[in-house]
């Protein structure tokens, strides 16, 4: 396991060299103990470098199940989910984890809708919704033969409708990025470019005007009418 992490962390520049060489040393070390959560992840790192994404999630899914962290409900917790649902019957289940697989690349959850291992951004959250809203919906015409009063909303207009400017997105933003350099305190490899990124872009579009902006949309939305 050892010699597979210094060839994964102290890599040449040719990348396809130091996975098949990595993956090697891995391999070898599951042979000895199998039930390792950084193991697994690592695994999971190379699989997906080399396309192997089916490889690569059930890596990191027995990674996020071996993890003795356990902040996220496992498989074991998933299953017993489905299966009390399942035996009870009329009782509707929002399968958020399928949801996040189906709509993730690869169906590797990460990047786009988390900023860490377990927290989600705005759009993790705006996908979480669709799911409890797709099983109301069925409630809805299953039980009392009718239609919600209105479409699900689009993320934009999600984002609309709760005042969600780009001034709060950015501040939203900054909170996220100073909360995940405090995990790299202890795990520096949280990857933070990509929502550096995303906040860059976002501020971009700041200006002078952007907090008389922000606070109009905030009070132009029902929630602040009421």
């Amino acid at each position: 396991f050892t010699a597979g992490v210094d060839a994964q962390d102290h890599w040449d520049g040719d990348t396809a060299n130091w996975v098949r060489q990595a993956l090697d040393y891995y391999t070898e070390a599951e042979k000895i103990d199998a039930c390792y959560a950084d193991l697994q992840f690592r695994l999971g790192e190379c699989r997906w470098l080399l396309g192997e994404y089916d490889e690569a999630r059930s890596a990191f899914t027995r990674a996020r199940d071996y993890d003795g962290f356990a902040i996220r409900a496992d498989s074991i917790i998933n299953e017993i989910i489905r299966e009390c649902t399942a035996r009870h019957e009329g009782t509707m289940l929002a399968d958020i984890e399928d949801l996040f697989i189906r709509t993730s690349d690869n169906g590797i959850m990460g990047g786009g809708f988390f900023y860490d291992y377990v927290h989600v951004l705005f759009t993790g959250d705006y996908l979480i919704a669709s799911g409890v809203f797709a099983e109301v919906r069925k409630v809805l015409l299953d039980r009392f033969h009718r239609e919600p009063v209105r479409d699900m909303l689009s993320l934009d207009e999600c984002k609309q409708a709760l005042g969600m400017s780009r001034y709060l997105e950015a501040l939203f933003l900054k909170r996220v990025v100073e909360e995940v350099e405090v995990s790299r305190t202890y795990n520096t490899r949280l990857d933070i470019h990509p929502l550096k990124e995303q906040l860059a872009k976002v501020e971009s579009d700041i200006n002078d005007q952007s907090f008389d902006s922000a606070l109009e949309a905030l009070q132009s939305t029902e929630l602040y009418k009421e």
